[in-house]
């Protein structure tokens, strides 16, 4: 479920509205001048929406890896900008 607020409201009823993000699984959207400028979801939420973000992450380097041809290991990399710090 989804309810939309403007700051003002969200300012006075803010205890309020953390309890059902947190506790009624609600989606509160907070707008300012009627656009929608933030949003206040439960911890549950947020974690789902962060792995869902990593997972997406890690699926474009995968891909990024397999299609690159010179792709190199990190510690490759890491050994050669010691080698020329090293150097300098």
């Amino acid at each position: 479920m989804q309810q939309m607020v403007s700051v003002k409201e969200a300012k006075a009823e803010f205890s309020e509205m953390v309890k059902r993000a947190a506790y009624g699984k609600e989606r509160i959207v907070i707008t300012s001048r009627g656009r929608a400028k933030a949003a206040l979801i439960s911890i549950d939420d947020l974690r789902w929406l962060e792995r869902m973000e990593l997972k997406a992450e890690s699926e474009m380097l995968a891909r990024a890896i397999e299609e690159t041809s010179d792709f190199q290991p990190l510690e490759t990399v890491m050994a050669e900008l010691l080698d020329a710090a090293d150097a300098q």
